[in-house]
């Protein structure tokens, strides 16, 4: 139940309740004498109800709906709950009721994820790919295995996400600073070890033969 504020007024979606003459009849919460109790909120309460989808959409003052143990979730308070109302509000076209701010952040925010993940992804890869020039009596079917996955899983991304292809010179050149930097730490070798910048080309990185010599 995720609501749209208005002031005082709260608009939320109750799966399962439905409309009577006169009342919202919501699902039961606990037991009295043994049987279910209900809950309803009188449609004279109530600014505005619409019945749809397995439900009931409620506007109602906030104190009408915290009276009767409903949780008004929002943004903040369950972002599960909030999500999936935004979902069903686009759905159905009811765009003014939309959280328009918070939904713009969240579609913001999953592109910063996915450059993220990605960045922590080729971080891995050129580590691996440092140790395992570096480190060549130590190489392993582990080193490889990580490099094979690394790869998959940035290749995955690109396909889902094509827009951040040509981000990722930048990205390989961001990560390979701190990839250089745990080669260092975990390799035990002096970091000048390692060049100042990456040598591996954007097709080496990502191609998946590709492993480089001592």
């Amino acid at each position: 139940m995720a609501p749209q504020k208005d002031d005082d007024l709260v608009t939320i979606f109750v799966p399962g309740a439905h409309l009577t003459p006169r009342y919202v009849i919501m699902p039961p919460m606990g037991e009295t004498n043994g049987g279910p109790k209900a809950r309803w909120i009188e449609l004279r309460q109530c600014k505005a109800v619409d019945e749809f989808g397995g439900g009931v959409s409620i506007t109602a003052k906030s104190k009408i709906f915290t009276s009767r143990g409903i949780k008004i979730a929002d943004y903040e308070t369950d972002f599960c709950a909030w999500a999936q109302e935004q979902a069903r509000l686009l759905r159905a076209g009811e765009f003014s009721r939309l959280d328009i701010e918070n939904v713009a952040e969240e579609l913001e925010s999953m592109g910063r994820r996915d450059k993220r993940e990605i960045e922590s992804q080729l971080e891995v890869l050129l580590l691996h790919l440092l140790k395992w020039q570096y480190q060549a009596t130590l190489k392993s079917p582990s080193w490889s295995g990580t490099i094979r996955e690394q790869r998959r899983r940035i290749e995955k991304l690109l396909r889902e996400s094509p827009s951040l292809r040509p981000m990722l010179d930048e990205l390989i050149t961001e990560a390979y600073v701190e990839a250089r930097e745990k080669a260092a730490e975990e390799t035990g070798l002096p970091e000048e070890t390692f060049p100042v910048e990456c040598r591996f080309t954007f097709e080496q990185v990502l191609a998946r033969d590709f492993l480089p010599e001592d």
